[in-house]
């Protein structure tokens, strides 16, 4: 499970369980802050690295179907999202959010 909107359907679902609600704004908050440090190490503005991050967690939460268009620095966003979903993906306490469907260890 690496693809951005795979990832945002298991987030938005997650958002909507009281079990997992807390676990996804964590998740939210660690994806957007693993690609706002991402965007900071390759020397994009500070606001332009504001609104990205503002964008993304709105994205991941479902506030917005996409990433706006006008965006600086969007494709390298877009880049950078997809490796912070990989890891957390990855990480076993997120499990909880982005296991298959059926094997959550919280039921």
């Amino acid at each position: 499970m690496t693809t951005i909107s795979a990832a945002r359907r298991r987030l938005q679902e997650a958002l909507q369980d009281p079990r997992r609600k807390q676990l996804a704004h964590v998740a939210v908050l660690d994806i957007a802050m693993t690609a706002t440090q991402q965007l900071e190490a390759r020397g994009i503005p500070p606001a332009a690295v504001a609104r990205a991050t503002e964008e993304v967690s709105a994205l991941l939460t479902g506030e917005i179907a996409d990433l706006p268009g006008d965006l600086p620095g969007r494709d390298l966003m877009l880049d950078v999202l997809v490796d912070a979903l990989k890891a957390i993906a990855q990480n076993p306490a997120f499990a909880p959010i982005f296991a298959p469907s059926g094997s959550s260890p919280l039921k």
